[in-house]
């Protein structure tokens, strides 16, 4: 029973931050993505109606209630605020709101820029290119994504070993999670390499006069 209420207190106190609109375009997916799992874990998403709102409108914060009152002008009273909030459209039109904001040219550009830094690990890597490759929207005009091929490329292009890119580049028709695999494969086999040779230097002998 102790058990079940601290962990209850924990996740009350885990509360989502305030809705960032620096960058409404990734800031309201993962906010409003953050906000439903909240809802769930603490069981709010069963309450009435106007509970759901109340603890929507207190954690969005100062800025995405100003986004709001744009949206749906109101008389400021709280049933003027639920009044809104109870149409099924809101969340559909922060959406629109905020995502048209997004600058898709920049998006892709930044993607196509990101290579594998110094000492970075293939996972990090990885997780980098997956995380922009969201924002890129690669999707051909009968509305299939093609981000597992543009994945790929960036691959192949941005490792930062040499020899792992001529490898890369001597297989064909590969899919991502053979890419991956391989990529992963290859570093873990450099990490042990390394190791190897700290425990087994090789010792050089040299000759001559001293100078």
């Amino acid at each position: 029973m102790v058990t079940s209420k601290i962990c209850e207190m924990a996740t009350y106190d885990r509360l989502p931050s305030e809705l960032d609109c620096s960058n409404l375009s990734r800031d309201w997916p993962n906010w409003k993505r953050t906000f439903q799992m909240y809802m769930m874990a603490t069981g709010k998403d069963g309450e009435k109606e106007p509970k759901k709102i109340a603890s929507f409108l207190w954690l969005i914060g100062k800025r995405g209630m100003e986004i709001y009152d744009t949206l749906f002008p109101n008389d400021g009273t709280a049933e003027g605020l639920v009044g809104n909030l109870l149409n099924p459209a809101t969340v559909t039109s922060n959406s629109v709101y905020c995502i048209p904001r997004r600058n898709i040219t920049m998006e892709s550009f930044k993607f196509n820029n990101i290579v594998q830094k110094e000492k970075q690990s293939f996972a990090d890597f990885e997780t980098e290119l997956r995380t922009q490759v969201q924002y890129c929207t690669f999707k051909c005009t009968c509305g299939l994504s093609y981000e597992d091929r543009m994945l790929i490329d960036r691959i192949i292009i941005g490792v930062n070993d040499k020899k792992l890119q001529l490898k890369l580049l001597d297989t064909k028709d590969e899919k991502l999670f053979d890419v991956i695999n391989k990529c992963k494969a290859f570093e873990a086999a450099s990490q042990n390499n390394l190791l190897l040779d700290k425990k087994h230097p090789t010792n050089h002998q040299f000759s001559g006069k001293p100078t």
